[in-house]
């Protein structure tokens, strides 16, 4: 065996370049001195979060999130998460997002903005995958929630006086590409919207049009806008529908004339109940805010501005299961996140927290994070990857990457995964391999131009295991021949013979020859997996002695193929 069996960290083919840029990303992911992101951050204030066609967004009060590899990307206000990176939604918006939603396939956006790059948009606009479209003239003022009913009709909310042109107080109704007004309307800021048993629920700092009654403050529609009659003595922030209960959140001390309903209760028939003792600060149960709520893992997440639930510490974000509210963390006393929680949502399985906030559970965060049931962003011990180049053929893909020898013996094993969208879901491919300094797995099942998603699972001994980011393979359409190349760069350089492989072999060989056929110098000889390589000439023969100026000729054999290449040396 010769040294193609040890792949180099330039070993890899102009059609693979871009791909060894992404993945080497890898080396940086693991190399943090601190505990990684699994979801990178972002520059400002997230807002509002949802899962729109299996990817994550996010909008909010930020104009650039965290690029892969490092640096900044601009996405003014509203970006993409694709499972790898931050992506922006086109040209943004001019101003905050404060709310998203489904409809159909369809992001529907709202918030302060008035302009999407040269898009005139009343405060709501929706995204297609690939273009903004106005929603008519949309609202006269900012829009603060979104909901959809039917996956027919669009309700927003915020402060507005007109939607569509035509007077709709506070909440409008967009449906075959007409905006009216969603009965008498509400006075106030609308802050969340949700449907629950067939009714169009409304909480904020709100009230009844010539109203002044506080239980107003959370109301419903039916025939007309009516309130709940929760006798609340505080706000509502957020409403949400769990299972055909209405569940309710904002800031107060008591719910249904109840002394313990801190800042969370439940609609049951025509009375309200505390959804367990619910949330506070401090020792003396000051008044906390509950400003999100998301279904998750069968429950119900809260997120907020609180130190404690059901009694027990936690921090701005905890999960009710059935039976209590729960700590999501246990790095820090509260687990949860340093600063406040404005949204929430559950993706691929975990619950995403957008606010703001630097830490999570002690871990650095940029405003936004994931938990997955039982860490956040599943931290380890930080692993060096590097030399990781990845080979691309239409029936195989190679990847390839090396160890520090002080990462090996904290690593169980090492697992390839494999999907079809970034965001996954993965599949293990390879089964768990042996930590060792230079490693290379052969994924031999593939079809033919074909996009992948590649990523490494590392398993500690500790039983955690981390993640890389995920890369993007594209299968070649049909096999690539063996191929030479040679480049002499002047001065002393080295010469950088490229060469391809394309198929196994046991006999291949590489050499120099002179202008009258003789061996100058073996490069080497032996076995040879497919792939691409580089191979550095010093410029030497064989006695090690510089050769002189004038035509060589590189020669490459691979089993009976024999391919040649002039080089004409112009210096020594």
């Amino acid at each position: 065996m010769s040294s193609l069996l040890h792949l180099r960290r330039d070993s890899v083919s102009a059609r693979f370049t871009q791909a060894l840029l992404s993945f080497c990303a890898l080396a940086l992911f693991f190399a943090a001195p601190a505990a990684t992101e699994e979801i990178a951050g972002v520059f400002g204030t997230v807002r509002a979060l949802a899962v729109y066609k299996g990817d994550l967004i996010a909008g909010g009060d930020f104009v650039t999130a965290n690029a892969l590899g490092g640096g900044e990307v601009v996405v003014n206000h509203i970006a993409r998460w694709d499972g790898a990176q931050w992506r922006p939604l086109g040209a943004g918006t001019n101003a905050p997002v404060h709310a998203l939603t489904v409809l159909g396939d369809s992001l529907i956006v709202g918030g302060e903005f008035d302009e999407i790059g040269s898009l005139v948009v009343g405060h709501v606009a929706w995204w297609n995958g690939s273009d903004w479209t106005a929603l008519g003239v949309g609202a006269n003022g900012p829009v603060y929630a979104l909901t959809t009913r039917h996956d027919l009709f669009v309700f927003a909310g915020g402060e507005f006086t007109r939607a569509g042109g035509a007077p709709a107080l506070g909440v409008a109704q967009w449906f075959a590409d007409t905006w009216k007004s969603v009965g008498s309307g509400l006075e106030g800021k609308v802050k969340s919207l949700a449907v629950s048993r067939g009714r169009l629920i409304a909480a904020g700092d709100i009230q009844l049009p010539g109203s002044s009654s506080a239980d107003s403050r959370i109301l419903a529609f039916a025939a007309d806008w009516a309130g709940l009659n929760s006798a609340a003595d505080g706000w509502f922030n957020v409403v949400q529908d769990l299972d055909g209960t209405l569940v309710a959140g904002g800031r107060f001390r008591r719910i249904w004339w109840q002394t313990n309903g801190y800042s969370v209760g439940r609609e049951v028939g025509a009375r309200w109940q505390p959804l367990s003792l619910g949330m506070w600060i401090g020792s003396s149960r000051d008044t906390a805010e509950v400003h999100a709520m998301a279904h998750y893992a069968g429950g119900m997440a809260a997120g907020g501005v609180f130190d404690h639930a059901d009694g027990v510490p936690v921090n701005n974000v905890t999960w009710f299961d059935g039976t209590g509210w729960k700590r999501l963390g246990d790095a820090t006393p509260g687990g949860g996140t340093n600063g406040k929680v404005l949204a929430l949502v559950e993706y691929n399985q975990k619950l995403v927290v957008g606010g703001e906030f630097t830490l999570v559970d002690g871990q650095q965060a940029r405003n936004i994070a994931a938990w997955n049931g039982s860490d956040w962003n599943d931290p380890v011990t930080p692993v060096t990857l590097s030399d990781v180049h990845i080979e691309a053929y239409d029936d195989r893909v190679r990847l390839g990457w090396r160890l520090e020898g002080s990462d090996i013996g904290t690593l169980r094993g090492v697992v390839v995964e494999r999907a079809t969208a970034a965001s996954g879901p993965y599949a293990s491919r390879s089964g768990s391999l042996r930590p060792a300094a230079s490693m290379s797995w052969t994924d031999p099942e593939i079809e033919p131009a074909t996009t992948y998603w590649y990523r490494l699972r590392l398993d500690n001994r500790m039983g955690r295991s981390s993640t890389s980011s995920p890369i993007r393979v594209e299968a070649a359409a049909e096999a690539r021949p063996n191929a030479l190349d040679a480049t002499d760069p002047g001065g002393d350089e080295p010469i950088q013979i490229r060469y391809r492989i394309a198929t196994a072999q046991e006999d291949v060989s590489l050499a120099v020859y002179d202008a009258a056929g003789r061996r100058v110098r073996s490069l080497l000889s032996g076995a040879a997996e497919p792939g691409a390589y580089v191979h550095t000439w010093d410029r030497t023969d064989a006695r090690g002695g510089a050769v002189s100026r004038g035509v060589y000729f590189i020669a490459l054999r691979v089993g009976p193929q024999r391919i040649t290449h002039k080089l004409v040396l112009l210096n020594r």
